[in-house]
């Protein structure tokens, strides 16, 4: 027992992880390099560590990129939080452009920020038209901009869809098997549930706990692991929640497609059959959604 309780004590008294987050354009072996000469290191005694903040000072000396550093000492875990400096992006100059229709449409708003709209409300334009010029004045007097705004207008879609009358899915049948594990540091070694589960399919679900002693969290502890059999089940629908799950997939897709501020207006079923098991459907939208490209403008336009 004695020799037990003194092993818990000189493993709690050990630094086992060093921990670093925050970091983008500083790499993980350079922070840990600094950390290292700054006498931060796993295996370390916590005795020999540095206050906190001498840590954090000698960390920022050796790495000028980070404006702050925080260093937290949490059981046998060191924490280092890094803040880069920010370097501002530069800016790119943008060529002079006219925006442009990226599809087929019927224009149902636009708003020029720069530019001269070419187009009005409910005019029909083809993919690549002009609806914002980026040359401004006359043919004696004009000046070339990068156009800017916004503009939306009526898309039309067709989709095909086919749906199968089963669906399969996985569903638990009850049984589980139990695994125990004991932990040390990143080892497991398995004290419970030897052997093969037997089942075909399976899921897994793990619980960790770890052995804490005051504010510290030791390198040590169990691990319990539940195997759930599961089987595959076969659902039968009917043409009319086929031909829903259909629809819905479609919406989805082509909002995904069109943009987050896109709208569907209107929404037509062609045509639609059942045949080998499955639902197949021809489908219309109607969708008002963003329609603005860019089109640099070649020189003697």
């Amino acid at each position: 027992m004695f020799f037990f309780i003194l092993g818990l004590y000189v493993l709690s008294n050990l630094v086992w992880r060093v921990d670093i987050s925050g970091n983008d354009r500083l790499s993980k072996d350079e922070i840990r390099q600094a950390a290292q000469e700054a006498g931060v290191y796993p295996l370390q005694w916590k005795f020999r560590l540095p206050d906190p903040d001498q840590i954090a000072y000698a960390l920022t000396r050796k790495l000028p990129d980070a404006t702050w550093i925080g260093v937290e000492i949490n059981g046998t875990t060191v924490q280092i939080k890094i803040v880069e400096s920010t370097i501002p992006e530069a800016q790119q100059l943008k060529s002079p452009r006219h925006v442009v229709a990226t599809h087929d449409a019927v224009i149902t708003d636009i708003q020029a920020v720069r530019g001269v709209p070419q187009v009005r409300v409910n005019q029909r334009v083809r993919k690549g038209d002009i609806l914002i010029s980026g040359i401004l004045g006359d043919e004696e007097h004009s000046e070339v901009v990068v156009a800017e705004g916004d503009v939306k207008g009526l898309v039309w879609y067709e989709y095909d869809m086919a749906v199968p009358l089963t669906q399969r899915h996985h569903v638990y049948t009850g049984n589980v098997r139990e695994r125990d594990y004991l932990l040390f540091g990143t080892r497991a070694l398995k004290v419970k549930g030897y052997g093969d589960t037997g089942f075909a399919d399976q899921d897994l679900i793990q619980e960790v706990h770890k052995i804490r002693w005051r504010n510290w969290e030791l390198p040590f502890g169990w691990m319990n692991e539940k195997v759930l059999e599961i089987r595959m089940e076969e659902t039968a629908l009917e043409v009319k929640e086929a031909k829903e799950i259909a629809l819905q997939q479609a919406r989805a897709d082509l909002l995904l497609k069109a943009g987050e501020d896109a709208e569907i207006r209107e929404q037509n079923v062609l045509h639609e059959r059942s045949e080998s098991g499955k639902v197949y459907m021809k489908a219309h939208f109607e969708v008002n959604q963003t329609i603005a490209g860019e089109q640099v403008i070649v020189q003697g336009e």
